[in-house]
């Protein structure tokens, strides 16, 4: 199946909150609709599923357990399953249904493990991912590192983790090895080359080699931070990825690319480096503000207009502008970011084909982020995803309820639907002009590249690529619409 093959059933069924131009038109919106099996669970303990094994890639991309005391959650997307030739799993309760049903102490034992498999031309990369939640995980999470056998670990973490995280943490590491606690300024302007030879100097100071372990904590500035130090201390070393927000939680980590900025851009300088494994404790996230948990929802909002529409009506169920969550329900929007990640890197690691679709949005929304300097990721994404709409309409190739079947998630999460005050069209359009995209295509002066959709989960193709060159006047108008102030400058 291809991705401009990939429909779903999406009739949204709460009207009075979208319109009718929302509602009746998400079917074809995305292209028709098809029967897609929701994630199921199952109760007791034999599931079926043997465990991960060495050459079982595409039986883990069509399977995710999702295991609570006496009940496991077993989620596979259609698409994935039918990538990985794997049979659909017999009809059973739905994983909404299974979250709700739950005792109130069933979220202090979640445990989620999936491996993440990305295929190449002659080779694979395999690494485990793991969420965990209750005060096991801490004890697991040390016998975890422990097989690592590391001389030292390198924890880089930023201003914005708890002082409480960081006391959970650091003495589980010293039981196993000496620790450097390397600190990162929670500011995406500290985020630079500059930083990161300061933290490579304090770990060659206290001694650190080959056989350290840089071991990311934090949310995505740490983990680029810590996953550029790694690939770059002494030519590569390894990288354990222990996030604590939700956004690194499902979005980021979930990528091998490791960036800073550079002075014209946001993650112009980088690497793809491969993690040993990625770490969740679940509780981390618990404690997030709303704002951070929204911003990440933007993301995963992302990920259902772009590669998964099947979720379109239970994501928009779920979601509630409050922000207040339980870890089970958490957990649910981890799990469909892994899959709808998973559907599209699996053989494009390195996210120059099929995987360029997660840049949707990034293109207006990374410039915003980058000028506001604190408008969060997620929601700048977000909003950029509505400029990207509202262009591709201008262009012909999106029918306008895609734009409103977006803002409605948006609405839903309690996100901005425009950029903040004091952004202007020609501050955006210079940092868009140096986004970091240039260059799929031979450049075109007066044309910026970007992520466009034909309809719900279909990428817009022009020549072969995901990417398509779009007139700047164009480019302006669709900005036009986002911002909430009235300078319109050109």
């Amino acid at each position: 199946m291809t991705e401009q093959d990939q429909t779903s059933d999406i009739a949204a069924d709460d009207a009075q909150d979208t319109g009718e131009n929302v509602t009746g038109t998400l079917a074809r919106l995305s292209g028709g609709h098809h029967a897609v099996n929701p994630m199921r669970f199952r109760s007791g303990e034999a599931t079926g599923h043997a465990p991960a094994r060495p050459g079982s890639c595409q039986r883990s991309r069509a399977n995710c357990t999702l295991r609570r005391r006496n009940h496991e959650l077993v989620g596979a997307g259609e698409a994935m399953a039918r990538s990985a030739r794997a049979p659909r799993p017999r009809p059973q309760a739905s994983l909404a249904a299974a979250t709700q049903a739950q005792p109130a102490d069933a979220a202090s034992a979640i445990s989620l493990d999936r491996e993440i498999c990305l295929k190449m031309q002659d080779t694979s990369i395999r690494y485990p991912y793991h969420v965990r939640s209750g005060p096991g995980a801490w004890d697991e999470f040390t016998d975890t590192l422990s097989a690592l056998r590391a001389d030292r670990f390198l924890l880089v973490t930023d201003g914005g983790v708890p002082a409480a995280a960081l006391d959970a943490i650091t003495p589980r590491l010293q039981q196993l090895a000496p620790v450097t606690l390397l600190r990162v300024p929670a500011s995406e302007k500290d985020k630079n080359i500059g930083t990161l030879e300061r933290l490579a100097g304090e770990a060659f100071g206290d001694g650190a080699t080959r056989r350290s372990v840089v071991v990311a904590f934090g949310g995505g500035l740490a983990g680029n931070m810590a996953g550029l130090l790694a690939h770059m201390f002494l030519r590569g070393i390894r990288l354990v990825h222990v996030p604590t927000t939700l956004l690194a939680m499902s979005d980021s980590v979930l990528s091998l690319k490791q960036a800073v900025n550079s002075g014209s851009g946001k993650n112009h300088l980088g690497a793809f480096h491969v993690p040993e494994l990625v770490w969740i404790h679940l509780d981390l996230a618990s404690t997030l503000p709303p704002q951070q948990v929204r911003a990440a929802l933007g993301e995963a909002i992302k990920n259902v207009v772009t590669i998964c529409p099947e979720h379109y009506d239970e994501m928009s169920r779920r979601l509630r502008a409050d922000a207040a969550y339980s870890l089970p329900e958490l957990a649910w929007f981890i799990e469909m970011c892994v899959a709808a990640k998973q559907r599209v890197m699996a053989a494009d690691p390195y996210e120059k084909g099929p995987a360029l679709v997660l840049e949707y949005g990034h293109t207006v929304g990374h410039a915003a982020e980058h000028l506001s300097g604190s408008m969060p990721h997620g929601l700048a994404i977000g909003v950029g995803g509505l400029v990207a709409a509202r262009i591709a309409t201008l262009l012909g190739h999106l029918d306008p309820g895609v734009e409103a079947a977006h803002q409605h998630l948006l609405e839903r999460n309690g996100a901005p639907t425009t950029f903040p005050l004091g952004l202007t069209v020609p501050a955006l359009m210079e940092t868009i002009r140096k986004d970091n995209k240039r260059g799929y295509l031979p450049p075109r002066r007066g044309y910026v590249d970007m992520v466009l959709l034909d309809g719900l989960g279909r990428p817009h193709r022009s020549g072969g690529s995901i990417i398509t060159q779009v007139p700047e006047d164009v480019v302006i108008t669709g900005i036009q619409t986002r911002l909430n102030h009235e300078e319109t400058a050109k």
